[in-house]
């Protein structure tokens, strides 16, 4: 409704009700722009923190989207250059370096590989007993086998994982290491 002045109120007087009220359609401009959905929601992520720093400036408070998608392909400019929408300064930067988790990862694979080839009935105990954290006589009485038999089976499979474990480290290990060529008098 229009005041007497012949002005329009603004639709989103405050930055947290427009963000409110628009944030999946200004998300979806976000994932035009960007192939990734995560890097799509933190090019908006910035876009809006930059706008919340301007939102008494916008003239146009009936229609801030325009402004939005001008900072949002601003933000994305920035990062096509180099820039990186995640260079955000702050007063305190982290401590520390971020871990590598590769070694982790490959080791677990390489975990998730064996554990998969082994048969039908020692990869339901091996599951049982260290992903869903369930006890012998619990694993028994799922399978329908003695409490026995599943530490048993447990004990053996066990074995045969670090033995087979162990063979592939020393062979990494092996390849791993510089050959000496040894020059051979004829």
């Amino acid at each position: 409704m229009d005041d007497p002045t012949g002005h329009r109120p603004a639709p989103y007087p405050d930055f947290e009700g427009y963000v409110r009220a628009r944030r999946q359609a200004l998300l979806r401009r976000a994932e035009r722009l960007v192939p990734n959905p995560q890097d799509a929601q933190d090019l908006l992520q910035l876009a809006l923190l930059r706008t919340f720093h301007q939102w008494d400036r916008i003239s146009n408070k009936a229609n801030p989207d325009a402004y939005v998608q001008q900072v949002l392909n601003s933000v994305r400019t920035d990062h096509w250059r180099g820039g990186g929408w995640w260079d955000v300064p702050t007063a305190d930067p982290p401590d520390g370096t971020v871990a590598d988790f590769a070694p982790g990862h490959a080791e677990h694979e390489s975990l998730r590989t064996l554990v998969s080839g082994l048969p039908q009935r020692r990869r339901q105990v091996v599951f049982m007993r260290y992903w869903l954290g369930m006890n012998a006589a619990e694993i028994a009485a799922a399978l329908g086998i003695a409490p026995a038999t599943v530490r048993s089976t447990l004990f053996q499979t066990l074995l045969r994982l670090r033995a087979e474990l162990e063979r592939r480290e020393s062979a990494a290990a092996q390849s791993a290491s510089p050959t000496r060529l040894t020059n051979r008098a004829s």
